[in-house]
């Protein structure tokens, strides 16, 4: 709202204001210009003043702004922010607010029209947008009345929503109860508390999906979320959590040692029936080939190389392992190998169980 000055005395007024300013009447003429309009355009007092906006600015740019003039005029205070083709300067990005004037009598005489060149934040804003809509992760950005205000393809194929109907909306208008499940809590308490969050939470926008949802607190007193779809991945993880209980269950109850061998490390990794059957605790022993050959018997002990060029599917040996006592015990070794792609093995898993009766001891002669 402008001051109760007349207009000559606020043209004063504004003279030296650092803010580009000017007056134009009814008539779409200009009447006033500031010094700061001056060196932003580049165009003195006497090229402006007298001219219409058209001529100054050029056709398409007043064309543009023709709404607000009009609004303007009427006695409306309008404010917007548009990219403005100016004849003189070319495409910049302009925060305007155009002021209506009035008269002692009350009548508009015209408009004072303040103008901010916003052009370097929105070329900034544009170039962060655009790297955002390139994420492949989703993302969205609320108000701090839950208006979506910025919203990239990613997110936007998440929720299963068209950007144009998200945008400027509240999200409780586009999914009704959004802000109320466990995911619109989340964001609520980013926004109150200003501290960001990270969580793993069922999605009540698609029911039936799974959402890492990172929240973060902006400035502008909303919230920047980070969206992605781990559904696949949840279960995943869920069916290897129980596959590994399955074998963790299964090792504890087999009467044996089962062995993974890592054939480019060459590390062993073996479950922990060792000390049950071999008298030799778990932390005794290496994790290599070596320390297991070391312990068969010198008859028995064969070539990995030779192994691993035997190998085609299922291999079974029977061979004498000393026990802790001294004592040998012969076992059947039964193990698969696993392949790379170029068909070569890269692991060997098997089990070991003793034969011969209850502890596979052989006769004391040996």
């Amino acid at each position: 709202m402008l001051p109760d000055l007349s207009v000559s005395a606020l043209m004063d007024a504004l003279a030296g204001s650092p803010l580009p300013t000017t007056f134009v009447d009814r008539d779409g003429v200009y009447r006033f210009v500031n010094r700061a309009y001056e060196r932003w355009f580049g165009q003195s007092w006497d090229e402006v003043v007298g001219r219409t906006m058209e001529e100054v600015l050029g056709a398409n740019a007043a064309s543009s702004v023709e709404f607000y003039k009009e609004a303007a005029l009427n006695g409306a205070t309008v404010e917007f922010e548009s990219s403005l083709p100016y004849r003189t300067r070319g495409v910049r990005r302009m925060k305007v607010v155009y002021a209506a004037a009035r008269n002692a009598d009350g009548g508009v005489p015209g408009f004072f029209a303040f103008l901010e060149d916003v052009t370097a934040r929105y070329d900034a804003e544009a170039a962060v947008a655009s790297a955002l809509d390139g994420m492949a992760d989703g993302y969205f950005a609320l108000d701090h009345q839950h208006r979506v205000t910025f919203i990239n393809s990613a997110a936007a194929r998440l929720m299963g929503k068209p950007r144009d109907q998200l945008l400027e909306r509240p999200l409780d208008e586009v999914f009704p109860g959004a802000m109320s499940g466990r995911i619109g809590a989340l964001i609520k308490q980013v926004i109150h508390t200003g501290n960001p969050e990270r969580k793993v939470l069922p999605s009540s926008i698609r029911p039936g999906r799974i959402f890492s949802v990172d929240a973060i607190p902006l400035m502008t007193g909303g919230a920047g979320v980070v969206l992605q779809d781990v559904t696949e991945k949840v279960q995943r993880d869920a069916d290897l959590a129980l596959a590994r209980a399955r074998f963790e269950a299964a090792t504890r109850a087999t009467l044996g040692v089962i062995y993974e061998w890592d054939r480019h490390t060459g590390e062993v990794w073996r479950s922990g029936a060792l000390e049950q059957l071999f008298g030799v605790p778990a932390e005794d022993a290496a994790p290599t080939v070596a320390w297991w050959t070391e312990r068969m018997h010198p008859d028995d002990v064969l070539d990995p190389g030779v192994y691993l060029a035997s190998i085609e599917d299922i291999a079974e040996r029977r061979y004498r392992v000393r026990h802790a006592d001294g004592s040998w015990r012969w076992v059947l070794d039964r193990s698969a190998p696993i392949r790379g792609e170029d068909g070569q093995v890269t692991r060997v898993v098997g089990t070991v169980f003793l034969k011969d009766g209850a502890d596979g001891a052989e006769a004391a002669d040996l």
